[in-house]
């Protein structure tokens, strides 16, 4: 009777899996030199398919201007705090949790107008807990879609669940021409700000 050790060494070897000790596979550094392509930090900044619902355009801005939060109470002033949102209402003052649900308006590059609203307001893991991420959805003929699409989690033994991909704010917007002087830089606008998903 073999071995259980020799029978293993040559199915893997059989399968291409080679001797242990041995690389698997011999690539040069050349086959590990990729471009970034055009995705890199620029188009996908804000979504433009979304989840089959395509919104035909790009989010070029959302503005703070016009923010409501989910119970109606319309805000006088909103701003970013870092990555968190902040306002006023009268003398009223919001931060952080208080805008769960809140909604927001933003620009296309065609120019027409799309309601948001965020949702699951979450922090990311300490050292990284001033960093706030958003569920962000988008308000169409067919209800509320998912800006950022989804991605699907879980293993084989668990299980896989498809979630949304989550967004977090960034202030000011960025130019999403190309080729031309002052494509892609950040535009420092008060006013606007970017979901990056």
């Amino acid at each position: 009777m073999k071995s259980p050790c020799i029978a293993l060494l040559c199915l893997l070897a059989a399968c291409g899996g080679g001797v242990p000790g041995e690389p698997a596979h011999r690539s040069s550094g050349a086959d590990l030199v990729v471009s970034n392509g055009e995705e890199l930090n620029g188009e996908e900044l804000n979504g433009e398919e979304l989840n089959g619902t395509s919104l035909g355009s790009r989010l070029v801005s959302v503005a703070f201007a016009g923010a409501f939060l989910k119970d109606g109470t319309q805000l006088d002033t909103a701003w970013l705090d870092g990555s968190m949102f902040g306002g006023t209402a009268g003398t009223s003052q919001f931060a952080g949790m208080d805008f769960e649900g809140a909604h927001f308006f933003a620009t296309t590059d065609t120019g027409a107008t799309v309601e948001l609203r965020v949702k699951n307001l979450a922090t990311l893991s300490p050292p990284d807990d001033d960093v706030w991420t958003y569920r962000v959805q988008f308000r169409s003929d067919d209800g509320w879609n998912a800006l950022c699409g989804f991605t699907t989690t879980g293993n084989w033994f668990s299980g896989f669940t498809t979630v949304p991909i989550r967004a977090t704010a960034v202030g000011g917007v960025w130019d999403g021409r190309r080729g031309v002087p002052g494509g892609g830089a950040k535009i420092a606008d008060p006013s606007v700000f970017t979901f990056s998903c």
